[in-house]
């Protein structure tokens, strides 16, 4: 166990955030990995044993799903909610191609207005559910809610650039429209979306609301922060918790099946 309140000062020249609560690395006990503790976590529990061998029965590799949340570090109980990690971009999309082609992601009216409420999001309850209904990441494993989350895989986090990770100069808010021209990653943390813009050369969402929220081709609209780095200047979206006043919306419905 870390001592509450411990902070750690960094380097202001490197243009990091001072004062940070962080726990030392000699207090850090156990690093609980998802993939490492989903067995256990199945072998205990009847709703992630169905939903982790439904996923492998259907061609996901078991070594890249894991469980995190509440039942990651035993606090889950009967009422909680499952929380699927998996890893690999092309995993992960085979995993909700098959939560939508069984039926799973078809969530009662009482479920969405639960997730809005617990959001809090700038978009209206409607444009909400239109955008999620699509994500294909989330459905329902008998009277159980699940998400399905992304992670990258070891080699794609060898691809990470780390100008995406760069502290920008924060320039002040603005709403944009734009073409998505990459969104590769929407599903990652922070999901990116390299987009068409005279001035922005891509939108960063820091909320996993905001993640998945749009595709490659699609005209959305986007409100954030302005960051300009030394590389590019960028959009950034979530930069509070509640992500008061920002957002990301496509501009036209596309079609059902998209």
């Amino acid at each position: 166990m870390a001592r509450e309140g411990t902070k750690k000062k960094f380097n202001a020249s490197c243009g990091s955030v001072q004062n940070v609560h962080s726990v030392p690395r000699r207090e850090v006990k156990e690093i609980l990995r998802p993939e490492e503790r989903l067995p256990a976590v199945a072998g205990r529990d009847e709703r992630v044993r169905s939903l982790f061998e439904f996923l492998k029965e259907r061609g996901v590799q078991g070594e890249k799903i894991g469980i995190t949340g509440s039942f990651l570090c035993g606090l889950n109980t009967e009422k909680s909610d499952l929380d699927f990690v998996v890893y690999g971009r092309e995993n992960f999309d085979l995993a909700r191609s098959v939560v939508e082609q069984e039926g799973m992601a078809e969530l009662k009216e009482a479920v969405w207005r639960q997730i809005y409420e617990k959001r809090q999001p700038a978009l209206s309850y409607d444009d909400f559910v239109a955008h999620e209904r699509r994500k294909k990441n989330r459905g329902v494993v008998g009277e159980t809610y699940f998400d399905i989350l992304f992670a990258r895989d070891w080699e794609e986090i060898g691809r990470l650039d780390k100008r995406n990770y760069e502290r920008g100069e924060r320039v002040g808010y603005a709403e944009i429209t734009a073409v998505v021209k990459d969104a590769s990653f929407a599903f990652d943390s922070p999901a990116i979306y390299e987009i068409e813009h005279p001035e922005i050369s891509k939108i960063l969402s820091f909320t996993h609301t905001y993640a998945g929220q749009a595709f490659a081709g699609e005209e959305i609209a986007a409100r954030g922060v302005v960051e300009r780095t030394k590389h590019e200047t960028r959009l950034v979206v979530g930069t509070t918790r509640e992500a008061r006043g920002e957002w990301i919306i496509f501009c036209v419905l596309p079609p059902a099946n998209t």
